[in-house]
């Protein structure tokens, strides 16, 4: 998990524009020779890219819906991921790209997790959301009981392997920053 200092610093102005080239597929291709601090910028992307070839150079990453949803637990908001490519590329996103981390990050705002009176809790604002993920073949065996039309129990000795298999699913789920859950079911607040 990247440090407070870390997440706010990113997408500051300490590399000239164009070291980063952005494509519309998602496709991230780092130009070193461009950028004041290669390294910088790598660590940068690392947060909400994958890199495709640890070994290839220049360095590759891809956006996927996986990643922002990483880095969207990880506290960075979509505005700060978009300000960071745009920065680094000297231009504006692509539509289509913009549109796809737009539709990413949404995702993951539709279910958090959060710990009530013991339990682990899977909540939304949308109860349609909710009603879907609790007759979906594979979540349903997660869920303990649906509580009401925006809330349901779910198993806690299951996580976090449950946060992997909401994601395989589509249905990303962000969890409380005022709460954890532990492995093996134990429930602290942090």
């Amino acid at each position: 998990m990247p440090s407070e200092t870390q997440v706010n610093r990113m997408g500051e102005g300490d590399m000239p524009s164009g070291a980063l080239q952005v494509h519309d597929d998602g496709t991230l291709l780092l130009e070193p020779q461009r950028a004041q601090n290669p390294q910088g910028l790598e660590d940068a992307l690392s947060l909400f890219a994958d890199r495709t070839n640890p070994s290839e150079t220049p360095p590759r990453y891809r956006l996927s819906a996986a990643s922002v949803w990483r880095a969207r637990r990880m506290g960075l908001s979509l505005e700060r991921i978009i300000q960071t490519l745009e920065t680094h590329s000297g231009q504006e996103l692509p539509d289509k790209l913009h549109a796809d981390l737009t539709l990413w990050s949404q995702q993951i705002d539709r279910l958090w997790l959060e710990v009530d009176q013991g339990r682990l809790v899977l909540r939304s604002a949308n109860p349609l959301v909710i009603t879907a993920m609790v007759r979906h073949r594979t979540l349903r065996d997660l869920v303990i009981e649906q509580l009401d039309g925006t809330s349901a129990a779910l198993r806690a000795e299951a996580y976090p392997e449950l946060i992997e298999t909401f994601d395989a699913c589509r249905y990303p789920v962000l969890e409380s920053r005022a709460q954890r859950v532990e492995a093996g079911g134990g429930i602290t607040c942090s």
